[in-house]
Order: C-alpha cells, then sequence, then structure tokens
C-alpha cells in the first residue's frame, strides 16, 4: 500500500471479504481462520481471510461500488431498526386497512 487511493480500496475489499455472504448469485465464506497472521514453524501463515480480500481487491470498481451501495443500505436498515427496537410500537403489527 503505498498511496490513500491504493489504502481506500483495499479497506474496502476487507470490509467487502468481512460482511458479503452472498452476491450476484455467488457464495462467500465468511471471515475464514485464522484471523490473525500465525507463525508456525519460522514460518508465518497469513490470514484465512486475506483470499476473500484479494478476491474483492482485484474486481473491478464498478462490481465493487454496486456491492458497497447495496451494504451501505443495508447497514442503515439494520441501524435503524436496532435505534427503533427501543419503541414498544416499532415491532407490532400494523392494523390493515
Amino acid at each position: 500500500i503505498s498511496t490513500g487511493v491504493s489504502y481506500t480500496h483495499r479497506i474496502r475489499a476487507m470490509l467487502l471479504a468481512a460482511q458479503v455472504v452472498h452476491y450476484l448469485g455467488q457464495d462467500f465464506a465468511g471471515l475464514e481462520e485464522p484471523l490473525n497472521p500465525v507463525v508456525s514453524g519460522g514460518e508465518e501463515q497469513p490470514p484465512g481471510w486475506l483470499a476473500n480480500a484479494d478476491y474483492w481487491y482485484n474486481k473491478e470498481e464498478a462490481y465493487q461500488a454496486v456491492a458497497l451501495d447495496a451494504l451501505m443500505d443495508f447497514e442503515v436498515k439494520y441501524w435503524m431498526m436496532v435505534e427503533s427496537s427501543k419503541d414498544q410500537n416499532f415491532w407490532g403489527p400494523a392494523e390493515s386497512t
């Protein structure tokens, strides 16, 4: 990582690798173990999830952007529901009209 743009691109790929389970008919594994680098026999084994981050990193920007937009929409809805869960009427069914 040598520039701010490459850093942003890498972080976006890691975010998608951590949160996307299904996209455009493809299933993705969650964060595969080991989650952190592991040293064994004097050699360092990289985190298991880096392969999924590399997949996203090497995809076209438009492909990433669409996935990231969908992820952000989901996050907004998720946190709205979490914040609204304090309201006892939020989860209640509405009457039929």
